[in-house]
């Protein structure tokens, strides 16, 4: 990546790979609204092909088959809970779609084959942690389903990662700044429980 950078999230496209937002250490240090891509056919640089709609980091991604959406997040200064839609492949803006129920650095992402989640949330002005779990629809109009609990083994938390299987997301992982935590759960993306 050029520059460097951390606290990015990514996408998979079926032929790329995606880096979006995160904070910029050099050579101009920054918090980024950039979107790049590298391809998986070759091992080359990574190029800056699009921006978000806002500058962010800390923010987690989802994706289907056509699009990336970017949850979340944070600008430094203030917390951010716009979810921003990208087309694959192109050079065009990200378009906000609609907002998260709260706003934070959501650090773990899932995805079902029509909607996205994401896990857990930092505020920076209150520095609070908690463990919301929102689920917005890919197509037609965006809504979020608001929170559900982790539950008591999982208690609230940041720093989680995500990752999907066909009928279930999972969060692993995870700090509440006083402990880290080393337990995955996981949320039926038919039931949502």
């Amino acid at each position: 990546l050029t520059p460097l950078i951390t606290a990015a999230a990514g996408l998979t496209s079926e032929t790329h790979g995606y880096f979006a937002g995160g904070y910029a250490t050099s050579p101009s240090p920054g918090v980024l609204d950039s979107i790049l891509q590298h391809p998986f056919a070759s091992d080359t640089v990574a190029t800056d092909i699009a921006d978000m709609s806002e500058t962010k980091l800390g923010l987690s991604g989802s994706t289907d088959t056509v699009y990336g959406f970017l949850m979340c997040g944070s600008s430094g200064a203030s917390d951010r809970k716009t979810v921003d839609k990208y087309i694959y492949g192109s050079a065009s803006t990200a378009t906000a779609i609609g907002d998260m129920t709260e706003p934070g650095n959501t650090t773990g992402g899932a995805s079902s084959l029509t909607h996205g989640y994401a896990f857990g949330r930092y505020k920076n002005a209150s520095n609070t942690k908690h463990d919301y779990i929102d689920k917005f629809n890919f197509s037609g109009s965006f809504s979020s389903s608001g929170s559900m609990s982790l539950g008591a083994a999982f208690s609230v938390r940041q720093g989680m990662s995500g990752a999907s299987s066909a009928t279930h997301g999972y969060h692993a992982g995870g700090t509440d700044n006083a402990s880290a935590f080393n337990g995955i759960g996981r949320v039926d993306f038919a039931a949502d429980g």
